[in-house]
């Protein structure tokens, strides 16, 4: 529409420097959004389901300046969470590449029961929704995988491919009853 909005990354909004993007937790970008949204269910679920991606790419770099809340109006105390940006895999180039904020307590890449918590406790998701989330992901990536084969295994660094760490991403996340079926080639 033309419209001019206003952006202010997370980083910001708690009152950090830039250099700081990487000092805190996905627990406490979880609570700024709820402080400040317009709608804090709808965009814990953005959240939520931008995290999942990042686990599942292997984005180690999903930082403070990476989550972002947009407004119209400064004033108005009225914000909502912009769409994702700055996805990227980072674990074809840095093998041991951890996330960016801690979860949990650890920047280690979460598992499936980990991810589910999360958005129990901190995104205002039932048990079910946040299922319903991680597998909404899972099968894009998957999707991604599939059409794009050729690009992404393509992308190779010592002896890491794309597709093989997106792989990795999958099966942090996948159920683990289909992990057993995938494991046996069904």
């Amino acid at each position: 529409s033309g419209e001019r909005l206003g952006m202010e990354d997370i980083c910001g909004l708690i009152g950090l420097v830039a250099d700081d993007k990487y000092k805190r937790s996905y627990e406490q970008v979880a609570k700024a959004i709820e402080v400040y949204s317009e709608a804090p269910n709808r965009d814990l679920e953005i959240l939520f389901r931008s995290l999942c991606v990042s686990v599942l790419v292997g984005n180690g770099d999903a930082h403070l300046k990476n989550f972002a809340m947009l407004y119209r109006d400064a004033s108005s105390g009225k914000a909502w969470m912009s769409p994702a940006y700055d996805i990227v895999n980072t674990t074809v180039y840095l093998e041991a590449d951890t996330l960016a904020l801690k979860l949990g307590g650890t920047k280690d890449f979460p598992n499936r029961a980990t991810m589910i918590r999360f958005g129990r406790e901190h995104c205002n998701l039932t048990e079910k929704m946040a299922e319903a989330v991680i597998d909404e992901c899972i099968s894009a990536v998957e999707w991604g995988m599939r059409e794009f084969a050729d690009y992404a295994e393509s992308v190779e660094l010592e002896g890491r491919s794309m597709l093989g760490e997106l792989g990795k991403g999958v099966g942090r996340l996948m159920k683990p009853e289909r992990k057993q079926k995938v494991w046996k080639g069904e």
